[in-house]
């Protein structure tokens, strides 16, 4: 076969100086602040998880959430109710009994990851102290105290809950917002970006981005977005900045507010020293511990805050491996504890509730 070898030069010099145009547009279209994607640009959304099925529901206000379409949430119904977003322990919506206890937190207590949790627990607490109330659980793993408000605003107040827990800490070290912005989780930052490069050409993104720039034609140009006005908050001021709003919101809707810093295995703990624990690394155990020392202090200021880190002492094989996450034995520890603070509250409720009907 007789190879054209003019034609082959001609064609690997115009896919040369094609490459060069995109390379000058992306540089000129990054030095005018605009991100733009080079040669090819994917519109594919970005996951949360490796775990595609763990959070493949888009939330508008958190970012992410459990939806009904997953295999966990579907198990969920053989024993309680699934409500958008929620564990329900009770069989059915219209069985929700007062006092209602409303539990957030992150993956530590999600009620569908790793199927068994805290809150379920302390349901089960109740029933064999026969006591008359329903848990429900909006425990979501990867939100801090920031969606927790978010949530109980949006969401938690319709169950009309009595008493509302915040158990947290860990998930407020940084990673899980936007920089500056500490309402805005990290994934919405990610979908935010995602969506709006979707304007802009599938092929040489940059080179047709500026030559519309050039002919005046700005339909193609990013979307522009904003996370708001820059917080100049610590993280640790973040997080009494939520837990105080949590605590407002709640009283001011008939609920007593408990929020629990969470047992982590390397902060003030002897676990630290169990081979078998592993801490995370990039900085996890250190963001952790630099948070904690700071919000370690809020229960002596704020008495509804409770320093819930040293409750597993005394107890083994509590953790996982990674010393966040618990055991089936941790959760009850935790169950238990939570129980013995907030029993007081259960019996208030419950007498309040009878006064008014």
């Amino acid at each position: 076969m007789r190879i054209d070898k003019p034609a082959i030069f001609i064609l690997l010099n115009t896919c040369l100086l094609i490459l060069c145009i995109e390379a000058v547009s992306y540089g000129v279209l990054h030095k005018q602040g605009i991100d733009s994607p080079f040669l090819i640009n994917d519109p594919e959304l970005p996951r949360e998880s490796s775990n595609e099925e763990r959070f493949r529901t888009l939330d508008p206000h958190l970012g992410y959430a459990h939806g009904a379409d997953e295999s966990s949430v579907k198990n969920i119904g053989f024993n309680f109710t699934w409500v958008d977003g929620f564990v329900v322990y009770e069989k059915s919506p219209a069985a929700l009994q007062h006092p209602v206890i409303l539990a957030l937190g992150g993956s530590t207590t999600d009620g569908v990851r790793f199927g068994h949790s805290w809150p379920e627990d302390l349901s089960v607490l109740l029933k064999e102290k026969g006591i008359r109330a329903t848990v429900v659980n909006g425990g979501t793993g990867g939100y801090s105290t920031s969606q927790e408000l978010l949530k109980l605003i949006r969401d938690g107040l319709e169950f009309e809950p009595d008493i509302v827990i915040s158990y947290s800490g860990i998930n407020d070290r940084g990673k899980y917002s936007v920089r500056y912005h500490p309402m805005v989780h990290s994934y919405q930052g990610k979908l935010l970006e995602s969506l709006s490069k979707n304007t802009q050409s599938k092929i040489l993104p940059s080179t047709i981005t500026l030559l519309n720039k050039i002919l005046g034609n700005n339909s193609a140009d990013p979307i522009p977005f904003t996370y708001g006005v820059k917080s100049r908050m610590t993280l640790a001021k973040q997080y009494r900045k939520n837990m105080r709003l949590m605590k407002t919101i709640s009283t001011l809707y008939g609920a007593e507010f408990f929020g629990f810093i969470q047992p982590f295995a390397f902060y003030k703990s002897t676990h630290a020293n169990d081979p078998e624990l592993v801490a995370k690394g990039g900085g996890y155990k250190e963001s952790v511990l630099a948070l904690y020392e700071e919000i370690g202090k809020l229960p002596a200021e704020l008495p509804y805050i409770h320093d819930a880190t040293q409750i597993l002492e005394g107890h083994s094989h509590v953790y996982t491996t990674d010393g966040v996450h618990l055991e089936a034995e941790g959760d009850k520890v935790v169950a238990e504890y939570i129980f013995s603070v907030i029993e007081p509250a259960i019996t208030r409720a419950d007498v309040s509730r009878t006064q008014s009907d």
